[in-house]
């Protein structure tokens, strides 16, 4: 099954998978670690798609938050990190999940 993601919600996971593997050294899971700082309007869709929630509540207006990957989310970066997608280069998204060719 392929899925899906806008470029918005893309360059969100690719910065989630980043912070991850460099910040978290896997001492939490992957769904306990923070693996998002941003502004509410650049991570709407990647909330409401479900692959991110706030770690805790919504942040103010203006106002950067935290975020973490909810399970959904998780087993995007999970694929990508089993796949060994490690080497993290940010790519331009064309629209299909998975290793850039």
């Amino acid at each position: 099954m392929k899925i899906k993601l806008t470029q918005s919600q893309h360059y969100t996971m690719m910065e989630s998978l980043r912070r991850y593997l460099k910040f978290n050294d896997q001492k939490k899971s992957i769904t306990e670690a923070w693996t998002g700082l941003s502004f509410a309007s650049h991570v709407k869709e990647t909330i409401d798609a479900g692959y991110m929630d706030w770690v805790s509540g919504k942040p103010y207006s203006r106002c950067a938050g935290w975020l973490h990957l909810t399970e959904k989310g998780s087993k995007i970066i999970s694929t990508w990190v089993n796949q060994g997608y490690t080497n993290l280069k940010f790519f331009r998204y064309n629209g299909s999940l998975g290793i850039p060719s």
